[in-house]
């Protein structure tokens, strides 16, 4: 989480931030899923409840993010899956239990404009309440937040559970899996919050 807040937070200071060196992304293999659902209390305390899964499935990425800001009123549901990644660190530690996707979602029922999501999930054993990681970025809402990007920094649930489950043999990932950058939209590189 560290390494997502220190250029966030020079920014807001008005400091030019240095760019982080970046991190790779490389679907699993053998391709895994998660699963869980639960809620996460924000920076303002309010509650946000989510549901997911999301994975590998029969050569494409599968899945689905149902995530309710209780405080906004915001309610957003995914209608594709485009990316499935584990994070390795510029260090090279590999993020073994963490697992980003990314997708298009619609936010409050606003068909006609899809909205680019990435979420962080991390299943760091059980219970899963309090020690599982979540995080959501979804680009295009300046309508619903009055910035382009709407952020809950991965942080600990607090309620729930986030589950990694081994693959099987229908578990299988695109043959190529399509580039980083352009399957998460403006959520990567430079242009990520």
């Amino acid at each position: 989480m560290l390494r997502k807040l220190i250029p966030a937070v020079a920014l807001a200071l008005g400091a030019a931030a240095p760019l982080p060196a970046l991190a790779t992304h490389v679907t699993p293999t053998p391709c895994d899923f998660f699963t869980g659902g639960g809620y996460v209390v924000k920076d303002d305390g309010q509650m946000a409840n989510y549901g997911v899964h999301a994975g590998c499935k029969n050569g494409e990425f599968w899945g689905h993010i149902n995530y309710v800001d209780h405080g906004l009123g915001l309610h957003v549901r995914s209608t594709q899956i485009t990316l499935y990644v584990r994070e390795t660190l510029v260090d090279g530690t590999v993020l073994e239990k963490t697992r980003d996707f990314c997708g298009k979602a619609i936010v409050n029922d606003d068909t006609e404009n899809p909205r680019w999501f990435r979420v962080t999930v991390t299943d760091n054993g059980e219970p899963g309440r309090g020690s599982d990681l979540f995080g959501i970025s979804i680009d295009g809402m300046q309508e619903y937040v009055g910035t382009r990007f709407y952020m809950v920094t991965e942080r600990n649930t607090d309620g729930g559970n986030l589950q990694l489950h081994k693959g099987n043999k229908s578990n299988v990932a695109p043959n190529p899996p399509p580039p980083y950058a352009s399957a998460c939209g403006d959520l990567t590189g430079n242009n990520a919050p």
